[in-house]
């Protein structure tokens, strides 16, 4: 708390999919062994791949930059709904849910930038990483 801003970053990280990411092995495995898959109905997420990450990390420490950036995707959905989208692109048929509710209203913990908004070619999507979750 005490040193000055240029001698720290703060990177917000929201939820990491992407090819082969452990999040995406767990959904494939629950599947596989026809478990539940465990969906939060009420939380509002974004996301981010693995491979976005490390490009918005280069840029950051190759230009010195400093304050708080928020790497999540631009968008925001419900979590269920993105584990879902995720299951339809990898092709699995009729996957168990296993719906989880910690509240009655819809809850926010999607991290977005207020400053630091980094260029668009750094920025990504929720349908980009429904794409990168599932290619070869």
């Amino acid at each position: 708390m005490r040193l000055p801003n240029a001698l720290f970053t703060i990177v917000r990280l929201p939820m990491v999919f992407g090819y082969n990411s452990p999040k995406v092995k767990e959904i494939k495995l629950l599947y596989d062994l026809n478990e539940a898959i465990e969906v939060f109905p009420n939380v509002v997420i974004n996301a981010t791949t693995h491979q976005k990450f490390t490009q918005q990390i280069h840029y950051i420490i190759n230009r010195d930059l400093e304050g708080t950036y928020h790497l999540g995707s631009s968008d925001l959905i419900h979590h269920k709904e993105l584990i879902e989208e995720i299951c339809d692109a990898l092709q699995l048929e009729a996957p168990l849910f296993k719906n989880v509710y910690s509240s009655n209203r819809d809850r926010y913990i999607a991290v977005l930038p207020k400053f630091h908004n980094l260029p668009e070619h750094l920025t990504i999507t929720i349908e980009d990483v429904i794409y990168n979750s599932v290619k070869i």
